[in-house]
């Protein structure tokens, strides 16, 4: 198994999407062939990122990206989501622009989020009249550039985002019933729909080609609770149950830290090491709780 990256667990070093609107509040200490360095020096295999990161999609810009990753012997993923009102627009791509720079970078493989708006109450959504429009639609549109990606073979990775069941995710899968369409299993995003992630994580490793693998600390509030993002193996999942079920996907190699932490917004300094430590407690984890090899190794 390889060990990965996502760029949104450099948010507060200004490298993540504008997650409901929010911007960290100082320029940014990173950039794009900063943090391919830093995953270098971490030891890592890989990149997902998205063009929050990226920063362009200028054609040049692209080439020296992929070039850089691939000097630093770096997998690459590319992520982006389907239009949406709303939605951090530097994220959004119709889906033969997404591949496109896919192709462009080096990435193998494109993580696509569905963006779906669901109706409410949410729990009581699965597979609404509503939703399932918008799902034909989607595979409508994945149908019409499978001949694109039979051409680049750049594997299509459709996500559980926070607005979709692990059975929507599927069904859009069978639907178009390609080789190069799998999913893309992101551990923490069930509980945004009320799903057990266990049982969406054992649904979709069948089908998963990539990840996100987060964990989050649920606590008890006066208004109810919070889920909150923390470093991998300080949180509620039992995240060495979810990797002994990806480890086992078929069509899977690889795994994506992501780290989303609550960090304060006005102290700079001490949300950059905050999510610093973060990140090296992640890896560690991984290391040595999970048995996931170093990149050396892994040559």
């Amino acid at each position: 198994m390889k060990l990965g990256i996502h760029n949104y667990s450099f948010y507060m070093h200004g490298l993540g999407g504008r997650w409901m609107g929010f911007k960290p509040p100082w320029p940014n200490p990173m950039d794009i062939f900063g943090l391919q360095e830093k995953a270098a020096q971490l030891d890592l295999d890989g990149v997902h990122l998205d063009m929050a990161a990226i920063g362009s999609t200028e054609p040049d810009h692209l080439d020296r990206v992929g070039k850089d990753a691939r000097d630093r012997g770096l997998f690459m993923e590319f992520n982006w989501g389907l239009p949406k009102p709303g939605a951090d627009l530097r994220l959004q791509f119709d889906l033969a622009s997404g591949i496109d720079i896919c192709r462009q970078l080096g990435a193998d493989l494109g993580k696509l989020s569905l963006n779906l708006t669901r109706p409410r109450p949410v729990m009581g959504s699965r597979h609404a009249p509503e939703i399932m429009g918008q799902l034909v639609s989607v595979r409508d549109q994945i149908t019409g550039i499978l001949p694109l990606l039979d051409q680049t073979g750049i594997r299509l990775a459709l996500e559980n985002h926070t607005d979709a069941y692990a059975s929507e995710v599927i069904w859009l899968i069978e639907a178009v019933d390609h080789p190069l369409v799998g999913a893309c299993v992101d551990t923490v995003n069930p509980m945004m729909v009320g799903e057990d992630p266990m049982q969406a994580i054992e649904a979709l490793t069948p089908y998963a080609f990539t990840n996100h693998f987060r964990d989050s600390v649920i606590d008890q509030t006066r208004y109810g609770c919070r889920i909150a993002g923390c470093a991998l193996g300080d949180g509620d999942l039992d995240l060495k149950q979810a990797y002994d079920l990806l480890k086992n996907a078929p069509n899977l190699d690889r795994l994506n830290i992501e780290i989303a932490l609550d960090a304060p917004a006005d102290r700079m300094q001490q949300a950059l090491d905050m999510e610093t430590r973060a990140i090296e407690k992640s890896i560690d984890f991984c290391r040595n709780q999970l048995g996931i090899p170093t990149h050396r190794e892994n040559k």
